[in-house]
């Protein structure tokens, strides 16, 4: 058993070695979340449990080892939750979570040294990563998107290692005062055989979870505009075809609006292209602040937008757009100083039947908007009933 607690303590050490590289390389090639570089220094603790455990013979008594050992496995579990906090935009509590280890350390410190209880002092650390693991899943949890499969495979880990570590700890605190080896061997049974396998389970997910981060991120890019924020052509057009599917040509109660920004030329030639950037960003913000959580809007190039929006004729989809209109209309944007007064032409298509795509209800709206410009500007036309 002895020898192959060792090679368990070997892969281990080596796994964490490893993850902790994958981090800190992350962190510093890819990523410079502040989660990547926590997770980093979680592993790194982690590394250096394994070593404590090691050296176990050079502390001074069993006393300072075992409470050296665990404030470090204190740590581990902190960092953790640390960075599931800090990656779902949630306070990282530091003080709190400092109140909690001197907590933890006082109670073990008491058990072990002034009042020995066996029990105790070896449950503490098993009970405290539970309650760990339930902070992670909320953690996890706390988002308004619908949760990846990364996020839901990290999850049911967490569970596996929770209902692990509870096991582990009922059989150490079952032992009383002192150390029952009938409950010492499920301990070591749980503790050695079947918490590592979880464990790296645990560290696998965490880089699964890191990618699946860039990955959404890279998506998010490439649908994006860098300027405001805003769906890019390509992200318009993905996320209409999650809506209506090629065979669903006979929806009804969704319009295309094509926006356009009359003589923006001009700003950019009069005040400078910076100035022109933040008509862009308080446009998009203009045009974004009315919709409903079924519509949505985009940048498809220059100073043209679109606004997909549900309504129920055509009427109320003009009377939407007219509100923007005059909004824009009475707005004066502050860039640089300047003090800018704007208009803004519309088109407003239907999609239906005729379109067997969202860029050919785009064609037949930006006819509309091309008429917009060309009898006054500051208008909305629609295509006829």
């Amino acid at each position: 058993m002895n020898q192959a607690v060792e090679y368990i303590f070997v892969a281990m050490l080596f796994t964490n070695i490893m993850l902790c590289f994958v981090f800190v390389v992350a962190w510093v090639s890819i990523s410079k979340k502040p989660y990547v570089l926590i997770w980093a220094i979680a592993f790194a603790v982690a590394t250096i449990n394994i070593l404590i455990n090691a050296m176990k013979g050079l502390f001074p008594s069993n006393e300072v080892y075992w409470i050296i050992v665990n404030l470090s496995s204190l740590i581990v579990q902190a960092l953790s939750l640390s960075g599931f906090r800090q990656r779902s935009i949630l306070s990282m509590a530091p003080s709190w979570l400092l109140i909690y280890i001197a907590f933890i350390l006082c109670i073990l410190s008491y058990f072990t040294v002034l009042s020995p209880h066996f029990g105790i002092r070896v449950s503490l650390i098993p009970y405290s990563a539970v309650l760990m693991c339930f902070g992670c899943i909320y953690a996890i949890l706390h988002t308004k998107r619908r949760l990846r499969l990364a996020e839901v495979s990290c999850i049911g880990i967490y569970c596996i290692f929770a209902v692990l570590q509870f096991s582990t700890g009922t059989a150490a605190l079952l032992q009383g005062v002192d150390r029952v080896d009938a409950y010492q061997e499920v301990y070591q049974q749980i503790n050695f055989l079947a918490m590592p396998a979880s464990y790296v389970g645990l560290g696998l997910f965490a880089v699964l979870i890191l990618t699946d981060d860039l990955s959404a991120k890279m998506r998010f890019l490439a649908n994006s505009d860098p300027l405001t924020a805003m769906l890019n052509r390509r992200g318009v057009e993905e996320k209409f075809n999650k809506h209506f599917t090629a065979s669903e040509h006979n929806v009804r109660g969704v319009y295309i609006i094509l926006a356009d920004i009359d003589h923006f030329k001009k700003i950019n030639d009069r005040y400078g292209h910076h100035t022109g950037d933040v008509v862009l960003m308080c446009m998009a913000s203009l045009l974004t602040q009315n919709l409903r959580g079924s519509d949505f809007a985009g940048r498809l190039g220059g100073e043209e937008f679109i606004i997909v929006l549900h309504a129920d004729n055509m009427h109320a989809a003009k009377d939407f757009t007219e509100r923007i209109r005059k909004t824009i209309e009475q707005r004066e944007i502050l860039a640089a100083e300047h003090s800018i007064k704007l208009t803004m032409s519309f088109g407003i298509v239907e999609y239906n039947e005729t379109h067997k795509r969202i860029f050919d209800a785009v064609n037949d709206a930006d006819k509309l908007l091309y008429k917009a410009k060309n009898t006054g500007r500051n208008r909305v036309e629609v295509m006829d009933e």
